[in-house]
């Protein structure tokens, strides 16, 4: 009898000019995203001026808008039924730490 030898499939690389414009975009993502709600908040009583509401309404309305951003970000990506994606979301946002119940 002889043995073949199989080898075990290698898993792909990554390269490291993909892996710094994927870090790259992500943390300029994520400084967008931030500036926004802060930048916002600096314009309060502007923003309360220009619609004509008050600056404590015109806060709720931006802190609405925090939150949908908070609730969107995890919404978002389990969008897509099934990926190991959706199941990190969701224990992301239930705090759980599981996939399953």
């Amino acid at each position: 009898m002889t043995s073949v030898a199989v080898e075990a499939p290698t898993p792909p690389t990554v390269r490291a000019r993909h892996f710094v414009l994927a870090v790259l975009a992500l943390a300029m993502g994520g400084f967008a995203i931030g500036t926004t709600e802060f930048v916002t908040m600096g314009l309060l009583p502007e923003i309360a001026e220009g619609v004509g509401v008050s600056i404590p309404t015109a806060g709720r309305v931006i802190s609405a808008y925090a939150l949908g951003v908070v609730v969107g970000a995890r919404c978002w990506p389990t969008s897509g039924r099934g990926s190991r994606v959706a199941a990190c979301c969701w224990c992301w946002w239930d705090g759980s730490g599981s996939a399953t119940r």
